[in-house]
Order: C-alpha cells, then structure tokens, then sequence
C-alpha cells in the first residue's frame, strides 16, 4: 500500500511494502541512504526499455526464491540449489562464473546469446526478454531502491550471496537477505525441434 513504512524487525521475517515499485535510484553519493525510500510507493507498473508496461509482482530474499535447508552454510562457488519458488516445470535461471550449467539452456547466459543480445539493458529490457528495472530491497539499509533490474539466479556464490542479473551483469552478486525480483524460466521446442528459453 502506498505511503506504508518500511518494517523490518527480525531478519528473514516478512515485510509490509512487497509490490510497490519505487522509481527512486541507488544513489552513491547520498549516504547514509543512498536515496532508497523508508515508505511503499504509488506503482506496480514498469516500462520495458521500448515502453511495454509490465505489472511487477513481489520481492523475495534468497530464502524465498530457492528455498533450502543449508543456503546460508553452502559455500561453493557456481552451486545450483535443486529448488525454487517457481511453478512445477519453471526454474530460476542458472547464472554464476561456470559450473555445468553456465552457459547451458535456462541460464542468464543462454537467453543473452540465443537471442543475440548485449549484455547491457537495452537489450535486456526491450523484447523478447522484456525485463523490467523493478527496483530492490536492500537489507543494510532497510530500504527500497528503483531504477535498477535485479533478478535472482538459482547460483551460489558463498555462504552470503548468490548470482544476480543486475542492470549490465549477468553475473553480479546480491546479499541472500536482499528482496529481490525473480522470473521463471523453462524449455518450448519449436521449428525443428530447437530448444530455447521463454518466461
């Protein structure tokens, strides 16, 4: 709901303001804050880089989206959880450094290159990928921050983080307690019998 404070008492609890999107950006140089928001926002609504509206949904620390017993005492680096918040059938996209599944299908890597894109934002936030800078929860601050695409990956990074795509980066890192968005992927076949990735 618009104009609800942010509360945050215990870590990994539940929290008040999921949905609404604020516009606002990370803002280095406006410490302690970095320009985050301490209230809900008006919107759901944001636009793709070619101007799609597209309605977000909630956000999730690393808990929620991979949910798993050990996830804060697994430290192997590229490590793929088994399971996810996404309906039977979709998955987390893979991400990371290597690993198995790296630049295989349903991984940040494989959507980039079978669409023949840049790694940078006009190109992921335009069609067909058409993802969205819906903004995030940072758990230093306690704050929301917009203006910025961040999306979990199933991937480990070490017993505090995991991969991230984050505006130019399929292989940014984000704190496990952070709230942020996630998308589903999984397989089609079409003409020929090719795989490819949808959301």
């Amino acid at each position: 709901m618009e104009g609800t404070d942010i509360v945050t008492t215990v870590a990994n609890s539940s929290d008040t303001y999921f949905g609404n999107y604020c516009p606002n950006p990370w803002i280095s140089t406006q410490k302690p804050d970095y320009g985050g928001s301490a209230t809900a926002c008006s919107s759901r609504i944001v636009q793709t880089e070619d101007s799609e509206d597209q309605q977000m949904g909630v956000y999730y620390g690393f808990f929620a989206a991979a949910p798993n017993t050990g996830i804060w005492e697994e430290t192997r680096n590229n490590y793929n959880f088994p399971d996810t918040f996404c309906p039977l059938g979709w998955q987390l996209p893979y991400s990371g450094t290597g690993g198995d599944y790296y630049d295989k299908s349903k991984s940040f890597n494989f959507l980039i290159n079978i669409y023949n894109l840049v790694d940078d934002l006009p190109g992921i936030t335009s069609y067909p990928l058409s993802f969205i800078k819906s903004g995030f929860m940072n758990w230093s601050t306690k704050l929301l921050y917009g203006s910025r695409l961040r999306n979990w990956s199933v991937t480990n990074y070490n017993g505090a983080s995991s991969y991230i795509m984050s505006n130019s980066l399929v292989d940014e890192l984000g704190n496990k307690s952070d709230r942020v968005t996630i998308r589903c992927v999984t397989l089609h076949r079409r003409h020929g019998g090719k795989r490819i990735c949808a959301w």
